[in-house]
């Protein structure tokens, strides 16, 4: 895949031509299977009892959440994005 941009310059735009060599993740039955743990934890935060609200908080800021997303999910932004409502 190439990709043009415009580059600022002093005397006006550079148009440069990159080429990208990542192609995207093709997304297997692992992904699908955290995704739909996420989602229930997710639905405890915002529905569930006292309980299943304080467990679903606990797996967010786990180890365990940390390892099923590769570390690059912040679980205590999820966490104040799910109560805030967004």
């Amino acid at each position: 895949m190439i990709s043009k941009i415009r580059v600022p310059t002093e005397d006006g735009y550079a148009k440069l031509t990159l080429r990208k060599t990542h192609m995207p993740r093709k997304i297997d039955n692992y992904d699908l299977l955290v995704e739909a743990i996420c989602k229930r934890a997710a639905s405890d935060l915002i529905y569930g009892t006292y309980a299943q609200k304080t467990d679903a908080m606990d797996f967010f800021r786990s180890q365990w959440f940390e390892v099923l997303t590769g570390g690059e999910l912040d679980g205590e932004y999820i966490i104040q994005q799910l109560l805030d409502g967004r």
